[in-house]
């Protein structure tokens, strides 16, 4: 029997195969040269888990735009959404950058968590 702070994600990925992504933490915000907040980061380091694209019937369940595409990652690693004084964590993957729209951190029980990533566009 399965009990929290097993871990089940990486007996999975054990199984499975795991992903690779290049995340970058947000780190807060300042003013561009036109007076913008934009978001600032850290430098990118590689995360594994499971990365899987959210099935579209759900968007309207899950607030989510129908025009956009969206991806689940399951990983042991902190990823966050929009906080307080800071923007969403981002990532790159496959030429194609993606940010944090929704977490869900089950870290603390089981030592992994769900985000959700957007795709904003091509990694320039």
């Amino acid at each position: 029997m399965l009990v929290p702070g097993s871990n089940l994600l990486a007996m999975a990925l054990g199984v499975i195969g795991s992903q690779t992504i290049m995340l970058y933490r947000a780190t807060g915000r300042t003013q561009n040269a036109k007076g913008d907040w934009v978001t600032t980061f850290a430098s990118a380091f590689p995360v594994e888990g499971s990365w899987q694209p959210v099935d579209s019937r759900k968007y309207a369940e899950l607030g989510l735009d129908l025009k956009r595409t969206y991806f689940n990652f399951y990983a042991s690693e902190q990823i966050e959404g929009v906080g307080r004084g800071r923007g969403a964590d981002q990532c790159r993957r496959d030429g194609r950058i993606y940010e944090v729209v929704g977490d869900t951190p089950w870290r603390n029980v089981d030592g992994w968590q769900a985000a959700i990533f957007v795709d904003i566009g091509p990694d320039v």
